[in-house]
């Protein structure tokens, strides 16, 4: 992969990250994006927008960012020179214990069935090499497949940002993750059993600690001293000097809606005045570093090149340690970062997953950071080590093809569509959320569609009535115009939905609320599309307890369901999770035959009675409908739709409609694309009555 961009290329990605924060209503007020190669030049540079949503200044390459968790890969170097000098070692937990003996001591929050807190003591001890991993030792319980997708209990150090079981033990005082106090940080328990997963967390920090009680220096001397001045940096820092507060960059909040506004500075405590010697302050190994993107590039360089820095010639890693990095440190743990990480505290991080990409990719760790398994389809070669910070930073390095680049923006919550967008654009990498095929989105750009989808409570929380309440109720918000509303804050001005042409399409329980919708209000839904929908649902496979493994996943003990409920019995329900968040619950209602116990039994709530009933009435009508479904599916049985489509066309032989079995397990359809035949000749019939093109030919 060539590092040398033509003009025509700097101009084109300028002109896209400008669109971002143009405007009167910018989506992302101003970034800055570098690009470097192993030679440490510095080959796209790009400062973007304004310093801040409500200042008159441009943004500049010379404005520093707080950089939170990119921190961690500087004391991961840190530390790994001592390793190499034999200073720390990565195996010696009674080292580790000698330093810290508050490691020695640490306790395990632990939480009964009836919700209840208490510290227990760890049963095993913790290395160096586990707090750069953050695991303390992985076991892999079971995988699930074609997705490969790891289902563990967590452990290790967390965040009270997006650990719920931390954050709510800690209140009424709650724990401030980002105070930049060493009792926030580090006086904190273990939220599991050493021994169980990867737990993204403090452990970093507490690196940073033994690095600094090893060193017998502070760790802001440590990296002034042997990464910093070494290789000619000189704005970054833990504790910004005043010329660099005067270049600082706003920190935004974008609320739920969208909104962007100006906030106060999230981690402001080494911003503060302080009659304390900064040598003397806490540092934040894991979090607390502000700086210039520009200066962070050489960083990334000086590993593009095997631990010598380009440019000044100085050696601050040896090669093989700079390998033993970007080494995959927990290979049993393939889907770790993909894992939904669901959100104590909205407003610092999105329910997401820490890395999203595609389900066909798996990512691994390296000492301190995620590294890639495959290439990906841009180029970026496999083994490419990338992180990220809270405020929207992300870097990778791609040591194969010696390129690498950090983007960087100063907006919370974690996770924001907007900088992902952009930065899929820019970088090349890109955001597929788990398990949705790509021919939907394909197809919808196609066609000039809009996507709306609407969230709706989950089992067991609530019964089947009450999402079909909510799917009921989408429906009349949508109908009576509040989704066009919504839509002028997001698109260009004059954009118009049509109501008259309308498809629906769901997905498996979302395969469920489209055929509901669709036997409800035929009359404003031109056609539907229904993936392996739950539609025959008292058949034995719901309602009777047997061996059946769901994609290669044996069967979960029915305690699951029940503790489940013990704890979240009287919580406010649940409307949206992503589906690894509650696999195990799932897997566990149908596996125990007890599916119909959180649905319910009314003929309203069961597709092919509630056909039967309209029929009976005389009042059957249905859009133009295009099943599709894997014959070997282990989670919903194509049977269902075998039966939902003979009973449709024996009580409504009027309606469009077709019904592919095709070889496959549940999600068979990931890699289909618009011009695979089965889909393509159903999406042929769809869009001749979706988009009305018997009437209106010339429509595209």
């Amino acid at each position: 992969m060539s590092s040398q961009l033509s003009p025509e290329t700097i101009s084109s990605l300028r002109t896209i990250i400008d669109k971002t924060t143009s405007g009167a209503s910018p989506s992302i007020p101003g970034l800055v994006y570098c690009a470097v190669n192993r030679e440490g030049e510095v080959f796209f540079s790009h400062a973007s927008g304004k310093r801040g949503l409500d200042s008159p200044d441009p943004m500049t390459l010379d404005n520093v960012f707080w950089i939170a968790s990119c921190t961690k890969l500087i004391t991961s170097i840190a530390c790994m020179q001592l390793v190499e000098q034999g200073i720390l070692k990565l195996d010696d937990a009674d080292q580790v214990e000698t330093l810290a003996p508050e490691l020695r001591d640490v306790r395990v929050l632990e939480r009964t069935p009836k919700g209840q807190y208490g510290l227990a003591p760890k049963k095993r001890s913790i290395t160096l090499r586990m707090l750069l991993t953050h695991t303390c030792k992985v076991l892999t319980l079971y995988k699930l497949k074609p997705t490969a997708l790891t289902l563990l209990t967590p452990a290790g150090f967390g965040y009270a940002f997006d650990d719920l079981k931390l954050c709510d033990w800690a209140r009424p005082v709650g724990l401030d993750d980002f105070s930049g106090h060493e009792a926030d940080v580090l006086h904190r328990p273990l939220v599991n059993q050493p021994g169980i997963r990867f737990q993204y967390g403090v452990g970093m920090d507490w690196v940073g600690v033994l690095v600094e009680r090893a060193a017998h220096i502070s760790l802001e001397e440590y990296f002034q001293m042997k990464i910093w001045g070494p290789i000619g940096i000189r704005n970054i820092t833990f504790f910004p000097t005043t010329d660099m507060k005067a270049d600082l960059a706003y920190m935004h909040q974008r609320s739920e809606r969208g909104h962007l506004t100006v906030r106060d500075h999230l981690y402001r405590y080494p911003l503060l005045p302080s009659g304390t010697p900064d040598v003397k302050r806490f540092c934040m190994g894991g979090a607390g570093c502000f700086g210039k993107p520009m200066e962070y590039c050489q960083l990334i360089a000086t590993l593009l090149n095997d631990g010598t820095h380009p440019k000044t010639g100085v050696k601050i890693l040896r090669p093989e340690t700079v390998k033993e990095m970007f080494t995959d440190q927990i290979p049993d743990l393939p889907r770790y970062c993909n894992d939904f990480a669901p959100s104590a505290k909205p407003l610092l991080a999105n329910s997401c997953p820490l890395v999203p990409c595609d389900v066909t990719l798996t990512e691994g760790w390296g000492l301190s950071f995620s590294l890639s398994h495959q290439e990906s389809p841009t180029g970026r070669a496999a083994g490419s080590g990338f992180w990220e910070g809270l405020a929207n930073l992300f870097w990778f390095a791609d040591r194969e093809n010696g390129i690498g680049a950090i983007f960087a923006s100063q907006i919370l919550p974690y996770g924001d569509l907007h900088v992902l967008n952009c930065m899929e654009v820019v970088t090349g990498s890109s955001l597929y959320p788990p398990w949705f095929s790509d021919w939907i989105l394909a197809y919808a750009l196609a066609k000039g569609a809009i996507i709306i989808s609407p969230d709706y409570r989950l089992l067991p929380e609530v019964s089947g009535r009450e999402v079909l309440e909510d799917v009921d109720d989408f429906w009349k918000w949508f109908r009576a115009g509040n989704a066009e509303r919504c839509l002028q804050s997001v698109a260009p001005m004059g954009t118009k939905l049509d109501y008259e042409r309308v498809l629906v399409v769901g997905e498996s329980a979302g395969g469920y609320c489209a055929t509901h919708l669709g036997l409800s209000y035929p009359e404003h839904i031109n056609a539907l599309i229904a993936a392996y929908p739950m539609l025959d649902l008292r058949t034995p496979f719901y309602t009777e307890a047997y061996p059946k493994p769901i994609v290669g996943v044996p069967n979960m003990a029915n305690q699951i369901i029940d503790d489940h409920l013990a704890v979240t019995s009287a919580r406010t329900p649940i409307t949206a999770a992503d589906p690894p968040d509650r696999l195990q619950l799932a897997f566990a209602i149908v596996q125990n035959g007890r599916f119909l116990e959180f649905l319910g039994q009314d003929r309203r709530l069961l597709p092919p009675e509630r056909l039967e009933d309209l029929a009976a009435l005389g009042r059957v009508r249905f859009p133009t409908l295009f099943i599709f479904h894997g014959e070997q599916d282990s989670a919903v049985p194509a049977s269902g739709s075998k039966k939902f489509i003979q009973l449709l066309r024996s009580k409504a032989p009027h309606v469009k409609a077709k019904l592919y079995i095709q070889n496959g397990d549940h999600g068979f359809d990931f890699d289909a694309g618009l011009n695979t035949p089965w889909l393509k000749d159903g999406l042929e019939m769809i869009s001749q009555d979706w988009l009305r093109l018997h009437e209106k030919p010339s429509l595209r």
